[in-house]
């Protein structure tokens, strides 16, 4: 789903910010309240939500995301204006279902809402009827890549069936190489690719495997909740991430983020965690220098190695 930091969240010293500016109804004309009974709330966006009938029956939400960034609020309609295109023409689209975030938590200190592109009921790119969109992630810090939309979304590359009835676009894997080494507990999983999570998530036990493996070139130490850095910066390092019409080389850059230098060296941080579902998520730092496409309609995802941001 698509939600934004509410205004009321400054009272409640739940906003993600205090700093960042948060969305302020008083100054829409076209906004207006989710009541429990509409079809939004009961169907469409039913596994996300449930009844404040404390609050004269408002639709509430609560969405929790695989890197423990979460949201809680209302539900509400709102008109959104877009842009884009040259000439820069604009159209607007009503009554698009938002979430109106009172009480948030996001890993990203400069976030004040999420985009959710998933295909469930009731999502943004449900919402909006899009059959067809791209996304390119450039490397952290560096400005550029682009979202398009309908006839503008670019379909590059190769392209695989995505998991039939997965609201979350996912691909089988068939094989994980790390440097040339076959992990076979990986077979077969679901890879679901997900913008919102910024580290990419694998089972416990595989994530202890990798990482023995990778401190054969770089002593990895916990840092914080989820964080394993160390001192390293030519790290040779590859994953191939092989499904069955395409192929994916994730690099060093996107194996790792190199966060700070001082007289030690480089401190480079993994992008990468292990958690207890039997799922992979592959986070958007693994995504960049990516172009994504995805055609809703074919049920398929384009995938192109570029240089997001440079065109």
């Amino acid at each position: 789903m698509l939600w934004v930091q509410d205004e009321s969240c400054h009272a409640s010293d739940a906003c993600v910010n205090e700093d960042l500016p948060a969305y302020d109804e008083s100054e829409s004309s076209s906004v207006r309240s989710v009541f429990c009974n509409e079809i939004v709330c009961l169907r469409s966006l039913n596994t996300l939500t449930f009844c404040d009938q404390s609050v004269h029956n408002y639709c509430t939400y609560g969405v929790a995301y695989a890197d423990d960034t979460s949201t809680g609020g209302y539900i509400k309609y709102e008109s959104m204006e877009f842009f884009g295109g040259w000439p820069v023409r604009s159209i607007t689209v009503e009554n698009v279902p938002l979430g109106f975030g009172v009480k948030n938590t996001v890993k990203y200190p400069d976030a004040v809402g999420i985009m959710g592109l998933s295909a469930h009921k009731g999502s943004f790119i449900e919402a909006l009827k899009i059959e067809m969109f791209s996304f390119c992630l450039p490397e952290p810090y560096r400005s550029g890549g682009g979202l398009k939309f309908g006839s503008e979304a670019e379909m590059l590359g190769n392209s695989n069936a995505m998991i039939e009835g997965e609201p979350l676009y996912s691909l089988e894997l068939h094989k994980f190489i790390l440097n040339n080494e076959h992990i076979q507990e990986l077979d077969d999983s679901k890879v679901i690719f997900d913008t919102g999570t910024s580290l990419t998530l694998v089972p416990e036990n595989v994530f202890n495997l990798i990482l023995q493996k990778l401190n054969k070139f770089i002593n990895l130490e916990k840092r914080g909740e989820k964080i394993y850095c160390g001192y390293g910066k030519n790290i040779p390092v590859t994953i191939k991430w092989k499904f069955q019409e395409l192929e994916i080389v994730s690099n060093l850059e996107s194996i790792f983020i190199q966060v700070s230098h001082n007289e030690g060296g480089t401190i480079s941080c993994l992008n990468m965690n292990g958690h207890t579902s039997n799922k992979i998520i592959f986070g958007c730092l693994f995504m960049q220098n990516i172009n994504f496409g995805i055609n809703t309609i074919t049920n398929r995802m384009f995938i192109h190695p570029r240089r997001c941001g440079m065109e």
